[in-house]
């Protein structure tokens, strides 16, 4: 079993993901909509990590369903809702897990 990323670790695999945003939004889009969608509390809690870590994480990534307001406007408070597919999250989970 390898070693576990650090956050710095984690932006540079990020950064490193070569498919483009539109290719995997087309597949992805295809078949999840049945799929088994996890919570940011959920992932947070299978993975050890923080929710704020995992928010930031999700927040722009393909597929991810985002219900409602992600920046606050006239002093209310930001407020939105994550639905990540479980395909999306196995997509994350390999990359993230690519560390040599």
């Amino acid at each position: 079993m390898g070693r576990s990323a650090t956050p710095l670790e984690w932006k540079h695999i990020l950064s490193q993901d070569q498919t483009s945003p539109v290719e995997l939004t087309k597949r992805d889009a295809a078949g999840c909509f049945a799929e088994h969608h996890y919570t940011l509390s959920e992932i947070a809690a299978m993975w050890s990590l923080s929710h704020d870590f995992v928010r930031r994480l999700f927040q722009k990534e393909p597929g991810v369903l985002i219900m409602g307001r992600e920046e606050g406007n006239g002093g209310r408070r930001r407020y939105a809702t994550y639905r990540i597919p479980a395909s999306v999250v196995e997509r994350v989970h390999r990359r993230m897990s690519k560390i040599r």
